[in-house]
Parts: C-alpha cells; structure tokens; sequence
C-alpha cells in the first residue's frame, strides 16, 4: 500500500517498469496507468475505507496497486474507464471541499 502522491506513478507491468500518471483538475482526482493489451474485462477497481485498489490480470501479467486517498475526495463517486491500454480513473471531491475563491480586498 503506498500513500498517493500526484505526479509520476511507477508499477510493474508486463515483467518491466510502466507508468502512469496523477493530477487533480476541476476539482476531480484524475489517475491515467497505461496497461498495454488489457480491456475493462481484465481491470477491477474497487474501493475499501479510504483506501483504491487497482487489480488487472491477463495470461501471465498481474498488477495489484492500493493508495490511500485524502480523505476530501468521494470515493464513492469513483469511475473507471479502460480503453486502449489505458486506465483512466476519476475521483471527484465532496462538494464542501472543492476550492472556494474569495476575493480580498487591498488596501
């Protein structure tokens, strides 16, 4: 298990080191891992307390990845997609969390 950091996402996929990558745009976790070769049928994406967990096997090639998320995202209103080899899952925060702009006056 291993906290989430944005930025660059390193896993073990097809015996060699694939990447990924995380940002947070619109208020919404955005997580996009490449896994060449693999449709919807072969991922499972699941969620547990605060924790994601990523699961994808096919033939020989396995990947199993758990992240803690921060607490501001709802995970229950998480969505998957998988398409072309690449995995894009999106996490969006609660409502109360998401950035508010406030105007401050100067003087």
């Amino acid at each position: 298990m291993a906290d989430f950091v944005l930025g660059r996402i390193k896993f073990v996929w097809k015996g060699n080191w694939a990447t990924g990558t995380s940002y947070i745009k619109d208020d919404v976790l955005k997580i996009e891992l490449e896994v060449p070769g693999l449709s919807n049928k072969d991922v499972d994406v699941k969620v547990e307390d605060r924790f994601l967990l990523i699961k994808a096997e096919k033939e020989n090639r396995k990947l199993e990845r758990k992240y803690k998320i921060h607490e501001s995202f709802d995970l229950g209103s998480t969505s998957a997609i998988c398409k072309d080899g690449l995995l894009n899952i999106e996490i969006p925060k609660y409502e109360d969390r998401k950035a508010k702009n406030i105007t401050v006056k100067v003087k």
